[in-house]
């Protein structure tokens, strides 16, 4: 890869980054609202699980990439899966949508296996890249 093909994946993986960052908060209990328009004139304030696994993978990449350290990786995701423990769940499944200030179902609740298969690859990826920094702490 070129050095300025790189350059421009770095400043738009950045980018990307730093909207997951901006709005994954103490307000949205470590989720990402679902749409954000700027200028913040408008934000949905619930989370799929889809974009769930998109903001758990997106710290991974920014921690991979330099943007995050461990230490803020290890902490924003426990505050994150916290949240997800109090979300209310069917048979032990997330329902598709949640209101990321109460952490409740929003109406109408629906189980979408799109969108819990989604969550599980991305978790998935998320225990491959736990498993890869701890062992990284270790060869050091």
């Amino acid at each position: 890869m070129e050095a300025k093909d790189e350059a421009l994946l770095r400043r738009s993986a950045l980018r990307t980054w730093r909207l997951f960052r901006e709005f994954s908060t103490p307000e949205e209990n470590w989720l990402i609202p679902d749409i954000v328009q700027e200028p913040a004139s408008l934000i949905v304030h619930r989370v799929s699980t889809t974009n769930l696994g998109m903001l758990l993978n997106s710290r991974l990449a920014a921690m991979d990439m330099g943007f995050l350290t461990l230490p803020e990786f290890v902490a924003d995701t426990e505050k994150t899966f916290e949240a997800v423990d109090r979300m209310p769940k069917l048979n032990g499944q997330l329902y598709n949508w949640y209101d990321t200030r109460t952490l409740e179902a929003v109406t109408p609740r629906f189980i979408s296996s799109v969108d819990n298969g989604n969550l599980v690859c991305c978790l998935w990826t998320l225990k491959q890249g736990c498993l890869g920094a701890v062992s990284e702490l270790y060869l050091d």
